[in-house]
């Protein structure tokens, strides 16, 4: 199960005890000294080929660990040179054995290392020291001493005893600590320390948990028993509640195969409530599932908690399951993905971020995590319960392990195929967190309204209908509150009469409702808030053209009737043309993206109900017409609607049968000939004509002339200097055209 934990903190132990096992060296008696012996230059090469007078100090940074695995395995010992860095000092060598050494140094640091000799212990004095006596000395003295004895080695080749002995302390506390470090790692193998801080809630980092995990019992390296014990810290989850648990498990590996048993015990440090877990684990391949069972050890206590409609309530833990499914991906095992599904049981369950109560809420994570190393991961996470909030969760973890803290395995990236002997001491997967179950503390007077309903607009609704009362007697007085108030014929009685508001078109058609009670006792609650959803009870019925077909330059107006006879209801018509450039909507042109082929035109009803839009096209096409009420497209209504071509008339002006091309004098005539698709029109009887005149250069409007009404119009001495155009037009309405011609 994803757990929120991000930054797992380093434990160290005082150092006092790595000085304290300094104390085992025995100090040389004074009945125990013996007379000093030279060796002889015979002794000294003898014993030069097996003197070990050779270290080594290179830098293990990013460094191949299994080589260098090998060189530490050859030395007598490798340490760090200052406490915290990379760089090692190894040794000492015989010549034979640098010989085999040097070789892996020059390959593992690229030549870059540096190395030297102390004094052969030829050169020394002996100190013919009891061989049994030093043999009964603690068995890290040994080293200690060997190392002692070459920096003595190299201080008097310098010339420098006085600085050989300021190092002593230092070097008795260093390798102290050497061998503080490995008795921890052999008396606490595979023991896990966790501190958890997540970014949840209002991008804050917090800290959320500790954890430990204790092999106390292994068989053999496929087996374990072990103690896992740890506390979670709430800030704002679970009303801040802040839980501890410890519990204890068994674990197996077989050959592709990994199983294990668990049980925990859960305390509430605020509420002082206890709860236990059994779980199951089993896994194969780069796959593992995980289950829990949790039961409470606790009963009933009051509560603090006041919810909407709640109070008066007791609590204890609740019941519940969870299941973890988690696999690594074969390709690369430093990822992980996981999801958990879970459900806590009761008729009012806690939410972890303090929603009311629901009953048997489901919960589902989703959790991916990338471990570069085996102590450092990232992780990402989402949770969603039903009845709270979802949530995102970011963590970054880092894992301390008391099994080694310089051991070249510990430092490899997690690569290898799984289950692996790791996965014997990796934390249960488990909720720590301690969820509640609430009911009411007193004998139950209640009153619940439904969680929503639906109704029409304008309708009328008793609340006795909805409403679910319990301990009617005892309640003295209601207050009904909400967005549905005013909508009440009474906001102080038991059962008022609802009415539905009109239908909005801002899509603000929800409103809510509850209702405030005092008891007799004098106790005030409140019922859960219901939400009213007010729905429309029009609709669009039909649309019709009148005409369906016009010729270019006629109107055609779209008619769109709603079911009831209501003004001012928004309609929108969507247009669809080949040509939208040449149509007009309400006598409006359009405003148009390019390649544009649909437009939405809004209008409203009038108080018939009925949306009519006026469309006009001046050339000939056929074009879609749809009518959309309340932006419900699947009951849309349309159809469609041609404009035919049609004829092209044109006037022109002749004088003496000639096209008038310049300029006429006082008493000459100017005559206008009717032409119908270029062809001149003989009979213009049914056409009448109105000659315009205005002052020549300039851009005032056109005048009628008076009694300027024939076919011939002939020139006076005051129409000297004016320009001249004429209008006709056809006298039949129904087929009337107009054109005009300037001269």
């Amino acid at each position: 199960m994803f757990k929120p934990r991000t930054i797992n903190a380093v434990f160290l132990l005082p150092c006092s005890l790595a000085v304290s096992l300094a104390c085992y060296a025995n100090p040389l008696e004074v009945s125990q000294s013996k007379p000093i012996e030279v060796a002889t230059n015979a002794q000294a090469s003898n014993e030069q080929a097996t003197v070990k007078n050779t270290f080594v100090t290179f830098s293990a940074y990013q460094v191949d660990e299994a080589l260098l695995n090998t060189i530490i395995s050859m030395s007598t010992y490798c340490r760090e040179v200052e406490l915290g860095k990379d760089e090692l000092q190894c040794g000492p060598y015989s010549d034979a054995e640098w010989k085999t050494v040097e070789p892996l140094i020059a390959e593992l640091t690229d030549h870059q290392y540096q190395a030297r000799k102390g004094l052969n212990s030829a050169s020394l004095p002996n100190l013919a020291l009891d061989e049994a006596k030093l043999n009964e000395t603690n068995p890290y003295v040994a080293p200690v001493t060997s190392e002692l004895v070459t920096i003595a080695q190299q201080q008097s080749e310098a010339g420098n005893i006085r600085a050989y002995q300021e190092q002593v302390p230092s070097r008795l506390v260093a390798a102290g600590v050497s061998e503080t470090e490995d008795w921890l790692s052999e008396a606490f193998d595979g023991a896990q320390f966790d501190l958890g801080v997540s970014l949840a809630k209002g991008s804050k980092w917090q800290v959320d948990q500790v954890e430990s995990l204790f092999p106390f019992w292994q068989a053999d390296e496929k087996s374990l028993w072990f103690i896992q014990a740890g506390a979670v810290f709430n800030q704002d989850d679970f009303h801040g509640r802040d839980f501890s648990h410890i519990g204890t498990g068994y674990r197996q590996l077989a050959e592709d195969e990994y199983y294990g048993v668990n049980t925990f015990i859960d305390y509430d440090h605020q509420r002082y409530h206890r709860r236990m877990s059994l779980g199951v684990e089993y896994g194969v391949g780069y796959g593992n599932m995980s289950s829990n069972f949790y039961f409470p050890l606790s009963n009933w206590k009051d509560s603090p908690d006041e919810y909407e409609g709640m109070n008066s309530l007791v609590e204890k833990p609740a019941k519940g399951w969870d299941l973890t499914l988690e696999s690594y991906l074969p390709m690369d095992t430093r990822w992980k993905l996981s999801g958990t599904a879970g459900q806590y049981l009761g008729r009012y369950v806690e939410h972890r971020d303090g929603s009311n109560p629901t009953k048997n809420p489901l919960r589902f994570e989703l959790n991916t995590e990338f471990k570069p190393t085996q102590e450092l991961a990232f992780s990402l996470g989402y949770q969603n319960e039903q009845g709270a909030s979802e949530q995102w969760i970011a963590g970054v973890n880092y894992t301390l392990s008391l099994g080694g803290f310089y051991e070249p395995k510990r430092r490899e990236v997690f690569h290898s195929t799984l289950p692996k002997q790791e996965r014997l001491t990796d934390f249960v997967e488990r909720d720590h967190n301690i969820v509640l179950e609430y009911k009411q503390k007193y004998a139950e007077i209640s009153i619940r309204l439904p969680e929503s309903v639906v109704v029409a607009e304008n309708s009328q609704q008793s609340l006795a209908e909805w409403m679910e009362v319990k301990g009617g007697p005892d309640i003295v007085s209601y207050t009904w509150l909400g967005t549905a108030n005013p909508y009440l014929n009474s906001q102080s009685t038991s059962v008022p009469l609802f009415t539905a508001p009109s239908y909005r078109y801002d899509g603000n058609n929800t409103l809510s409702l509850k209702v405030r009670y005092t008891l007799k006792s004098g106790q005030v609650k409140e019922s859960n808030t219901m939400s009213i959803t007010v729905t429309d009870s029009k609709f669009l019925e039909s649309i019709s053209f009148e005409p369906e077909t016009a010729t270019a330059g006629e109107s055609i107006v779209a008619s769109a009737l709603l079911s009831k006879a209501v003004a001012d209801i928004p309609v929108t018509y969507q247009i669809t043309a080949e040509d939208l450039t040449s149509l007009t909507l309400n006598g409006e042109t359009l405003e148009l993206e390019p390649n544009q082929a649909n437009f939405f035109y809004q209008t409203v009803t009038n108080e018939e109900g009925i949306a009519e839009l006026v469309l006009l096209s001046h050339v000939a096409q056929s074009v879609t017409v749809k009518a959309i009420y309340d932006q419900n497209e699947q009951d849309a209504k349309q159809g469609n609607i041609e404009w035919l071509k049609g004829s092209v008339y044109r006037v022109d002006l002749f004088h003496e049968g000639h096209h008038l091309n310049e300029d006429l004098f006082t008493t000459e005539a100017i005559t206008a000939f009717v032409f119908e698709d270029e062809a001149a029109i003989l009979d213009l009887s049914q056409y009448s004509f109105q000659w315009f005149r205005r002052e020549h250069d300039t851009q005032n409007e056109f005048t009628k002339v008076a009694n300027a009404n024939q076919q011939k119009y002939v020139l006076k001495g005051e129409d000297q200097g004016f320009q001249f155009k004429v209008q006709v037009t056809k006298k039949k309405p129904s087929d009337s055209k107009s054109a005009t011609n300037n001269k």
